[in-house]
């Protein structure tokens, strides 16, 4: 079991460095998880893509409804709330000096027993070496993988 963050999930929608990774760990058999968050935070990315021009309406309107209507009825089961995850969260913001949401998945990840993977790089550098969390890059070999 892997907690997958909307770094990644994102590259299940749009063609860029770690796409192929990202579609090889979602066609996967390893369950994925993820707080409920990411529902938000992958539909703002797609949306911010059209903002900054990399793609257009229509692209982003499709990617959304795949989003939606696909990948999260299909595949990353979510949390059925956050609000369990949020002391926790907490915490870890505290002592990172980092994001809520972030910490969100790092929550999940030490409350689920099983590694965070992600394509952010601030977010590994952050998480190096801090107790109970393991945050793999996408990329990497995964648990379990030769």
């Amino acid at each position: 079991m892997l907690v997958v963050d909307a770094s990644v999930a994102v590259k299940w929608f749009i063609a860029e460095e770690g796409s192929e990774d990202a579609d090889a760990l979602l066609d996967s058999d390893i369950p994925l998880l993820a707080p409920k968050i990411i529902e938000v935070e992958v539909t703002s990315a797609l949306a911010y893509r059209y903002r900054v021009g990399d793609l257009d309406a229509a692209e982003v309107r499709r990617a959304v409804a795949r989003w939606v209507d696909g990948c999260l009825a299909a595949h990353a089961p979510l949390t059925s709330d956050d609000r369990e995850l949020l002391k926790d969260a907490a915490e870890l913001s505290i002592e990172l000096d980092y994001k809520i949401p972030d910490c969100l998945y790092l929550a999940l990840a030490r409350s689920a027993g099983c590694p965070l993977i992600t394509a952010d790089a601030h977010l590994l550098r952050k998480t190096k070496g801090i107790s109970g969390v393991r945050t793999i890059r996408l990329g990497d070999p995964l648990p379990g993988s030769k």
